[in-house]
């Protein structure tokens, strides 16, 4: 796309324009001091920058190539320029030198976490049409990059224009990518999710052929890769492919080149994949395109919509795969087909585990000594692993692999494999695979261990997964039973929770460390057995017939009473627009979520009335009711909107007056944790966009006042952007801006510090606009009128 290359030289020459010599540079890294309050802060950006204190000259030379590319407009050399988990590192670091970028985003944090998405986005948005990224990563990354671009000078811009990236990123954001070629059938074509490393000289290679050298008349015809099983031909065919079509889309081609058609046929039978959270091998199925060489030709000739080749004259790339499936006589009659038999506009790139003969015939090795610690090193960086290997370690992992591409991304894999965050989850691996017993595992695997070491990585990861959850491995087991006996059918956490009797959150953890070892898979809102796992699964933890039977029974009653439930609540939301509006505010949309929300709002219309009626033992029955109800709720559901309504019952009751005692501190704990909860929750992040979270940071900020000023000014001017970002001015919008004032004024008299008096005064001034004035307000503005 681009953006990367105007984005890294504006931070290569902020960094070099700071330190002028390495000495410099490394004394500033290396002497950083990390603290674990710092923002966003994890033990991945941890590594990451204890790596690059370890090397700081290293990281210095590749500023300085990038800048040195930069002030010349051109790249001269192959030195490296820094990788994007670097740039993190280094805006991480210096961060007081990027105040200015970091001031176009709300906080340093949200820049943040957007350039560490945008590192892990970037690979997948040169995929041709964008279709392996969810909208949930693809726009923020693109609103991202394009307030990057707006903000940028345009003299960052040598490689492509500041106009054709944000109008690529446009493209991309409207779903109005178009490929220029006619005929293509790109939506078959395999292309990995993650961008391959140390082989720009075998794509570069790739590209020569199909546009030739510049000038010249005649182009070589055929191209075939050949090398064995997992050394990754057919996704370095593809990579080419992927730049070969930026280039016709950005108009770069070398003499102009344009491809009519472009097609992809794979005889493939099964494919070797791999989990990066899992890190398991598997040897899958696949629907392969054709099986003869009759086949493929008849194909070919459909899409370009002829019966042979005579006076057909239009340029192309036909792509065949795995031709070492076919029979010899295919093969031959194939060779013969590409050689003689197809007129020399027509380009054919092949691939194969056997070395074949045509006019460009190139054996793709693995990587080994100096090529191999490289790889590790990159592969790492492009793919954010948490990685922190010797290098003996990383020298024993390459003599593991063979220099399989594949074996060695495995190992790679588990030895990252740490969980540190999953839906505001903590868990840590209690045991990581080690390069040692990595190297047990694999060579004891038999000579055609490809075809069962899927089995057999599964194996060894369950024995993994139940040392994670030793302390609670009775409730993995319940929670693996029921899966049992529902088979391949989804289940949702709410029905989980409620048959294994163990909490909504104790469920989701366990799901989530299912699902990353790939013995769960997530559909939406629900769970079933990866049919991976299944049959291991089934014949471990099947219950005999009797508990079979009951455990079943039990299934389906939660699964009818669940039913009835939604039934009532659908009813009752049709039956009220205002709460259908709330609903959407929340984001309450999983079964057990609607489910614990109709029963909190229950809750809270039964408190209610009972401090309507004035009778302090009808409210304090009411609220002995209410506590182990809300408990309850709290075990099934782990949505944020159940402790809201906690709170609000709380406020409601101490309001009243008729309870002598008063639950403050409970209160504040409450809407912190929601707050927090909403916050972090990738699946309640939006909620941060509501009227619903600007009144809790308000009413959360207000109570602060006048403890935690400090902490009541940063919350309720949250809150103030919040209502102003959903276009709310509201009398509640207006509260909190008296209230802003107030914690303006008393952060003044504390410190002293005039800049609360320069910030107080707009809010004043914004409040006198309106007509009807909040409580207190009057006293606020006498008192700044007096300084």
């Amino acid at each position: 796309m681009g953006f990367e290359i105007p984005y890294r030289s504006y931070i290569a020459e902020v960094i070099l324009d700071t330190y002028h010599d390495k000495c410099s540079f490394s004394t500033a890294l290396t002497n950083a001091q990390l603290s674990n309050c710092q923002p966003v802060l994890n033990n991945t950006i941890k590594n990451q920058i204890i790596k690059a204190q370890k090397n700081p000259d290293k990281l210095f030379d590749a500023l300085q190539f990038a800048n040195n590319s930069f002030t010349t407009k051109s790249v001269a050399g192959s030195a490296d320029v820094p990788m994007l988990g670097e740039l993190n590192v280094l805006t991480y670091v210096f961060q007081q030198n990027f105040s200015c970028l970091v001031n176009i985003f709300p906080c340093f944090s949200d820049f943040f976490s957007l350039a560490r998405k945008y590192s892990y986005v970037r690979n997948k948005l040169n995929h041709p049409l964008c279709k392996i990224l969810e909208d949930t990563d693809m726009i923020p990354v693109l609103n991202f990059m394009e307030e990057i671009c707006k903000w940028l000078d345009w003299k960052y811009f040598w490689d492509k224009s500041k106009t054709d990236i944000i109008k690529r990123i446009t493209a991309l954001r409207t779903s109005q990518v178009v490929i220029p070629i006619s005929i293509q059938n790109i939506n078959d074509m395999p292309f990995p999710e993650t961008r391959i490393v140390c082989r720009s000289q075998e794509i570069a290679a790739i590209k020569d052929f199909i546009y030739g050298k510049p000038g010249a008349f005649r182009k070589q015809s055929s191209y075939c890769i050949y090398g064995y099983g997992g050394l990754g031909k057919t996704a370095l065919v593809l990579e080419g492919i992927k730049e070969i079509i930026q280039d016709v889309i950005d108009r770069t081609t070398i003499n102009n080149y344009k491809p009519e058609f472009l097609l992809f046929f794979s005889a493939k039978e099964r494919r070797l994949t791999y989990s990066q959270t899992s890190g398991v091998l598997e040897s899958v199925i696949v629907r392969k395109t054709f099986s003869t060489f009759s086949e493929l030709k008849t194909q070919i000739f459909a899409f370009l919509q002829i019966d042979n080749f005579l006076e057909f004259d239009h340029s192309g790339i036909v792509i065949v795969d795995n031709l070492e499936t076919l029979s010899s006589q295919d093969r031959a009659e194939l060779h013969d087909f590409i050689q003689a038999g197809s007129p020399s506009c027509i380009q054919y790139i092949l691939t194969s585990r056997k070395e074949e003969q045509y006019d460009v015939n190139v054996e793709l090795n693995g990587f080994e000594n100096d090529d191999g610690l490289r790889f590790i090193n990159e592969y790492s960086e492009e793919n954010d692993l948490n990685l922190d290997l010797s290098r003996d370690e990383c020298l024993e992992l390459l003599q593991i692999s063979k220099g399989n591409t594949l074996v060695l991304v495995l190992c790679l894999s588990r030895l990252s494999r740490k969980l540190e965050t999953i839906d505001s989850i903590q868990a840590d691996f209690s045991k990581l695979p080690t390069t040692k017993t990595l190297n047990n595992e694999l060579t004891k695997l038999p000579p055609s261990g490809f075809d069962i070491i899927s089995e057999f990585m599964f194996k060894n990861t369950f024995e993994e997964v139940e040392l994670v959850f030793e302390s609670e491995h009775e409730n993995m087991y319940k929670v693996l039973r029921i899966f049992t006996v529902y088979g391949g059918d989804e289940i949702d956490i709410y029905t989980i929770s409620i048959v294994a009797e163990i909490s909504c959150q104790t469920v989701q953890q366990i799901t989530n460390i299912l699902c990353h070892y790939l013995i769960l898979e997530r559909r939406g809102a629900n769970y079933r057995l990866n049919q991976f796992a299944e049959k291991y699964i089934i014949q471990r933890f099947l219950p005999d017939a009797v508990q079979y039977a009951a455990l079943q029974e039990r299934v389906e009653r939660c699964v009818r009473q669940t039913d009835r439930e939604l039934r009532m609540f659908d009813d009752a939301v049709k039956r009220n627009p205002e709460r259908q509006k709330i609903l959407m505010d929340w984001n309450i949309f999983t079964n057990g979520d609607k489910i614990a929300a109709a029963k909190i709002d229950l809750i809270y219309i039964d408190v209610r009335e009972q401090c309507n009626k004035g009778n302090k033992f009808f409210v304090r029955t009411a609220l002995e009711d209410a506590y182990p109800k809300i408990n309850l709720l709290e075990k099934t559901s782990i949505h944020p909107y159940i402790q809201y309504q906690k709170a609000r019952i709380l406020k409601m009751i101490d309001d009243s007056g008729i309870l002598p005692e008063k639950h403050d501190e409970e209160i504040q704990e409450v809407y912190k944790n929601v707050i927090w909860s909403i916050k972090t929750n990738p699946l309640y992040s939006c909620i941060q966009h509501t009227k619903s979270y600007a009144a809790i940071l308000w009413i959360y900020g207000m109570r602060l006042i006048p403890d935690d000023i400090g902490a009541a000014t940063r919350y309720l001017e949250d809150a103030k952007s919040t209502f102003e970002e959903c276009g709310i001015v509201d009398a509640e919008y207006v509260n909190c801006l008296s209230d802003l004032l107030q914690a303006y004024l008393k952060s003044y008299g504390y410190t002293k510090n005039k800049s609360y008096l320069h910030s107080a005064r707009p809010i004043d001034r914004k409040i006198m606009e309106f007509s009807r004035k909040p409580k207190h307000f009057w006293q606020w503005h006498d008192e700044l009128k007096r300084y």
